[in-house]
């Protein structure tokens, strides 16, 4: 049976969550992926991603924010099991107080 299989029916009982700040994840990558591999994550959250645009984890999708310094940034990491749908939510415009 394939890791992404046993992940598959594993995502089924539970879902693990992982969050963390990686300071460029391109750097921890190996690092990341062990963590996801041997707690069996379905969602990981990361801050400060420093990602550049083709970046790809296999087996998840990844919703990102990025700053355009390269430096920064977010993801959300959701593995392939889960319909995830990206919602875009304007904020309302805010004013100044007293005006």
């Amino acid at each position: 049976m394939s890791l992404h299989s046993k992940h598959l029916r594993l995502s089924l009982l539970m879902v693990n969550i992982l969050q963390c700040n990686v300071c460029s994840l391109p750097a921890r990558l190996p690092s990341i992926q062990y963590l996801i591999s041997s707690s069996k994550c379905s969602i990981i959250l990361v801050s400060e991603t420093w990602l550049l645009p083709s970046r790809i984890i296999p087996h998840f999708n990844l919703f990102r924010q990025d700053r355009v310094d390269g430096y920064g940034g977010v993801v959300i990491v959701a593995h392939t099991s889960f319909n995830v749908t990206l919602l875009e939510i304007n904020p309302p415009k805010t004013t100044a107080l007293g005006k």
